[in-house]
């Protein structure tokens, strides 16, 4: 099999662009085998919305200032036949304006399941998959002060096609995204929620070491044209005890 490199020109670029929230973590089509452990970290940035001054459309709930990129650590193993399950912390943070740092964290936990498996020969094959999670995320209040929950219910479907260095990925997904502000002064505004679909294509490279390049665009149901365009970038290394 063979192993591709990655692109260290586009990784430095995802790494040091703007960035806001996503939900749902990069992960191929295909499960992590039975027994086996996928332990690594990605890189999110946003360019549409980091540099959007919509408030009421911010897409990470986080106050206006600049943002930076959002790092996660994730883990995956194998619990069964095409079934895996997944862990990952992550964390944001913007630089209100004459403000220090908000930081924004929380951790998400999903199963996947194939569905259909086609195999190709040579060690390839098609997969569709279903990925549902849950997030729940730590969100400070600015002015006020004092975290705030956040809890994302997301519904990813993923098709991948295996080639013999790469599984190409495309997806989509559902997110019910709920905020609680307890600080807010109106009642009517202390709980809010709302739907978002979604988009995505991405490249994983195949083997021990792999690495991961994703293009996905989110939005609101009754704003489509008001989401948010996401790269982000992965690197997860197979580990078998």
């Amino acid at each position: 099999m063979n192993r591709s490199r990655p692109l260290p020109l586009l990784s430095l670029a995802l790494l040091l662009g703007p960035g806001c929230t996503t939900v749902v973590p990069l992960q191929t089509a295909s499960t992590v085998p039975r027994g086996t452990w996928r332990v690594g970290g990605q890189a999110a940035v946003s360019p549409w919305c980091g540099l959007s001054r919509d408030v009421a459309n911010q897409c990470a709930f986080l106050p206006e200032g600049t943002p930076l990129p959002e790092l996660r650590l994730q883990g995956r193993t194998g619990v069964a036949e095409g079934t895996d399950v997944g862990v990952s912390l992550f964390a944001s943070a913007e630089v209100p304006a004459g403000l220090g740092p908000v930081v924004r964290g929380g951790v998400y936990v999903d199963g996947k399941r194939e569905l259909l498996s086609r195999e190709l020969g040579g060690e390839r094959r098609q997969v569709l998959s279903v990925a549902p999670g849950v997030g729940l995320a730590l969100t400070p209040v600015v002015p006020r002060g004092g975290p705030s929950p956040d809890l994302d219910v997301a519904l990813p479907v993923l098709f991948g096609h295996q080639t013999e260095g790469w599984e190409w990925v495309a997806g989509a997904q559902v997110l019910e995204r709920f905020q609680w502000r307890m600080a807010e002064a109106d009642p009517e505004q202390r709980w809010r929620a709302r739907t978002e679909v979604g988009l995505s294509a991405g490249v994983f490279s195949r083997g021990p070491a792999r690495t991961a390049y994703q293009l996905s665009y989110v939005a609101p149901v009754e704003r489509l044209s008001g989401g948010r365009l996401t790269f982000g970038f992965g690197l997860v290394f197979d580990v078998t005890p």
